[in-house]
């Protein structure tokens, strides 16, 4: 079972992207592995172990040849030092966005737990778009703290994220911000203001667009 579900459906010429349990009974037949089974079975078969159904995604980034040296020695290392250096007034923040949430409104109220019965949620819904959230985690504490949310995830929203985010806290002496380098974690914009707040009066380059998700370690003064 486990070998024919690895192989790929088109290789047994079967026009499908993910095997299914009637696929998978009437292959079985047809190879003569079994001379009868059914789909059901077959699925229940499937339950225990691989799920062809289910994907993760993933992504592939470009080599680099120093990333585990970067990551110990910059990224790890500065969270084993969150404690101390939040009390010496710095703070270590791992920020990220989710993306593509979708808002939806339960059409009809659901109904509420009762003796006897599980709480009922209505299934159908009303689709009132997307919205991106850009999420503030902090090293030191473990405690989730400033949340954005918008409708998208451009660069003025990120940038506008880490000022929000500095100007709330104005006791903090410095700030070492945790991202990865999708294209609005190192925007011009955002570039420019980190500078002005390290006050750096040093050529800032020009504009690169990254796809790697490499780890950068960007530090506010």
């Amino acid at each position: 079972m486990e070998q024919l579900v690895c192989e790929k459906p088109e290789k047994a010429g079967r026009p499908i992207n993910h095997w299914t349990g009637r696929e998978i009974a009437d292959e079985r037949i047809q190879r003569g592995i079994v001379e009868t089974i059914s789909p059901q079975h077959a699925a229940r078969l499937l339950k225990r172990g691989l799920q062809p159904h289910l994907i993760r995604h993933g992504l592939t980034s470009e080599p680099d040849e120093q990333f585990d040296e970067k990551i110990q020695d910059t990224i790890n290392a500065l969270y084993r030092q969150a404690p101390t250096l939040a009390q010496q007034g710095e703070a270590v923040i791992s920020t990220d966005e989710l993306t593509g949430v979708q808002a939806l409104e339960r059409k009809h109220p659901g109904l509420p737990l009762a003796p006897g019965k599980v709480e009922r949620r209505e299934f159908e819904y009303i689709r009132r778009g997307t919205r991106s959230f850009i999420v503030n985690f902090e090293v030191a504490t473990g405690h989730v703290g400033l949340v954005s949310c918008g409708p998208t995830r451009a660069e003025a929203g990120f940038a506008n994220h880490i000022q929000r985010g500095v100007d709330a806290e104005p006791h903090v002496r410095q700030w070492h911000f945790v991202t990865d380098n999708f294209n609005t974690h190192q925007s011009e914009s955002l570039v420019r203001y980190v500078a002005a707040e390290s006050d750096l009066t040093i050529e800032l380059g020009v504009v690169k667009v990254a796809s790697s998700s490499r780890w950068p370690h960007a530090r506010l003064s």
